[in-house]
This record gives structure tokens, C-alpha cells and sequence, in this order.
């Protein structure tokens, strides 16, 4: 197999990460990944093809726009080649030789126009924000606690996606050096890890953005209280009377005895412990959905008979979300069979 043959098109980089081989930054074109490092006196671009193998530098041409954002001050500097002897097996990189010691990072844009590439992709054109290449920071994950709502919520977004936090799930988090990062999902991981210092400065402006917000908007209504309860004897009417689970639209006792919940002091049954994480999200759509089911339904005996049980340990974790959509309401919670176990 040739192995200097490259694959086809980059269709999604976050398909196809890369790690930067000198602690650069990774920008990806179609056919390209370029790397580049920036030093207090210049700025170093490494070229890959899309299998990641690198490109010899020797012939491509071109040179980098570098514009400051607070002063406008901006200059055109040429890429020059730098090769390496050929028994090292390195092809070289481009070079702009620029002291940039006074620019603070991200207060400078930088474009790089190259020409005379390999022919699936000969011209190229990319901006990077400009930060001084560090020792790479460690990236570890870390498992969610309840400890870390407040700061979940002072983020609210993912600096990847840039969609809310908890849209997809429970966020992801990760420490890159002493400094908590959360992400929406999987696919978010290898970002960071590809340009923690980057990450770390875009969660930083997110959340001073974010603080900047709150402190000029009203005061958010407060969240209602939402308690497991005991069930008893004393619930068999009640249940009979709401007939089915909010959540799952299935009759209450159909996987056992359902799971009772205190709204404000509102009482609601839900089928199974899998839904009551789905009520801590949006307890007053479940709690109106609730009181219209239970009027079409209150003749309908249910298969539910009450026994005393201890209530689990309620779920400290949830976000503000959306109402679910009916396709996330809908259908069962459960398999059937023997054996078969909710959520």
C-alpha cells in the first residue's frame, strides 16, 4: 500500500481529528491540515494531506495577513521555506518571520493565503485567532457532580458547538490544566484536547459574557421544589384518579409500584424511577399534562396496589430545557419479556 497516497476530502473534521505534532493550532480544508506555532518572533505552518502524512514545503508559495483587532493595525508578511537535511525524514515547513512579543493572545487575527499545493487542492485560504504556542496543557476528564450545577450553569454553552449545555445529555466534563471545561458531547472532546489553550480562553469569554448578561437581565423565577415522597395506602385513590405516567403515557402500575413526587406540594406519579429526571426538567408541563390526562381517565382503574416503600435518593442533577416534543414523550419506557427492566 502507497502510504503517501491521501485519503479523500476531509468531510467533517470531527471525524477525522488531528493532534497537532508540535503543540500548534490544527485548522482543516478540504484536503489539507495545517499546524501552526506561534513564537514571540514568528510563525511556523506545517502542511498535511488529508491522511495526516506531511506535505514537503518546498514549493509552496504564499504569506499571512496578521491584523490587530484593538488598534487595526495590520501587515503582510511573506512565508518563507525552511527545509530540513533529507536523511531526517522532516519536509520542511513555511515560516513568517514577525515579532509579535507585544500582541495579546486572541487580540490578532491572522490569514494565511497559499498557493502551489498538491493538485487536489492547490489554493488555500485560512484565519486563525493568534495565541502564543505553550507547553500543551493537560486535558483529563472528571465525572459530574452535584457540585458542579452552578458552575454548568454559569458556562450554559459548549465552546465547540456553541448549542446549550444538557441539549444532549448530561455535559461532559474536563479539566485542562487547574481549569474546568464542559462540553455537550463526545464529539467535543477531542477538540479540546486538540487546543486546550484556545478552549480555555473561549470558556473564559463565554462566562464573563454570560455574567455580563445575567447581572443586567430581571432576576429568574424561582425553580419549584421537587421531592420523592412515600407512597401509602392513602395514594391508592389519587393514583386511580391520574391513571397514567406523564412521561412515558403508560398506566401507572404496569411496571410496578409507580414513584411518587411533590411538585410544590402537588403530588404526581410517575411510572418508574427512569422518569423522574424527566419531571425535574419541565415539572410544570408534566404537572398539567398530568391533571388533563387524569379527567379523560379517572374511571379507569389502574393494576396499582399500594405497599409502603422507601423512596430512592432524589436526583440532584437537572437543567432548564425545553419541553420535550412529542416524539420524546411518547411510547414505552420498557421492554416486554421476561426479565426486561425500565430505562
Amino acid at each position: 500500500m502507497d502510504k503517501s497516497r491521501s485519503l479523500g476530502p476531509i468531510a467533517n473534521f470531527a471525524d477525522r481529528p488531528m493532534q497537532p505534532r508540535h503543540g500548534g493550532q490544527i485548522t482543516a480544508t478540504k484536503h489539507h491540515y495545517f499546524e501552526v506555532v506561534y513564537t514571540p518572533n514568528e510563525a511556523r505552518l506545517y502542511v498535511y494531506n488529508a491522511s495526516q502524512l506531511g506535505v514537503n514545503a518546498r514549493y509552496i508559495k504564499g504569506d499571512a495577513l496578521m491584523t490587530v483587532r484593538s488598534s487595526g493595525q495590520s501587515g503582510r508578511f511573506p512565508l518563507e521555506v525552511v527545509a530540513q537535511p533529507t536523511y531526517t525524514g522532516d519536509l520542511g515547513y513555511l515560516v513568517a518571520k514577525v515579532d509579535v512579543s507585544q500582541v495579546q493572545d486572541g487580540d490578532m487575527d491572522v490569514q494565511f493565503e497559499l498557493h502551489k499545493l498538491p493538485s487536489e487542492e492547490p489554493s488555500v485560504s485560512f484565519t486563525q485567532a493568534f495565541f502564543l504556542t505553550r507547553p500543551p496543557l493537560p486535558v483529563r476528564r472528571e465525572s459530574l457532580f452535584a457540585a458542579d450545577q452552578q458552575p454548568v450553569i454559569q458556562q450554559s454553552i459548549c465552546p465547540v458547538t456553541e448549542t446549550r449545555l444538557g441539549d444532549h445529555g448530561d455535559p461532559i466534563k474536563l479539566m485542562v490544566g487547574d481549569r474546568p471545561v464542559y462540553v455537550c458531547c463526545e464529539g467535543c472532546v477531542q477538540q479540546v484536547q486538540n487546543d486546550p489553550h484556545g478552549y480555555v480562553q473561549k470558556t473564559s469569554h463565554i462566562v464573563q459574557v454570560n455574567s455580563t448578561a445575567r447581572r443586567a437581565s430581571p432576576p429568574a423565577p424561582q425553580r419549584p421544589q421537587i421531592t420523592l415522597a412515600q407512597l401509602t395506602a392513602n395514594d391508592r385513590a389519587l393514583v386511580q384518579q391520574q391513571g397514567t405516567c406523564p412521561v412515558m403515557d403508560g398506566p401507572l402500575g404496569g411496571h410496578g409500584d409507580p414513584v411518587k413526587l411533590m411538585v410544590d406540594g402537588r403530588p404526581l406519579y410517575v411510572c418508574c424511577q427512569g422518569c423522574v429526571g424527566q419531571v425535574e426538567q419541565n415539572p410544570y408541563f408534566f404537572l398539567d399534562k398530568a391533571a388533563r390526562k387524569s379527567r379523560d381517565v379517572a374511571t379507569q382503574p389502574t393494576a396499582y396496589v399500594a405497599t409502603e416503600i422507601q423512596p430512592p435518593v432524589p436526583n440532584a442533577w437537572f437543567y432548564e430545557r425545553r419541553p420535550p416534543s412529542k416524539a420524546a414523550t411518547g411510547g414505552s419506557c420498557c421492554s416486554t419479556g421476561s426479565g426486561a427492566s425500565c430505562h
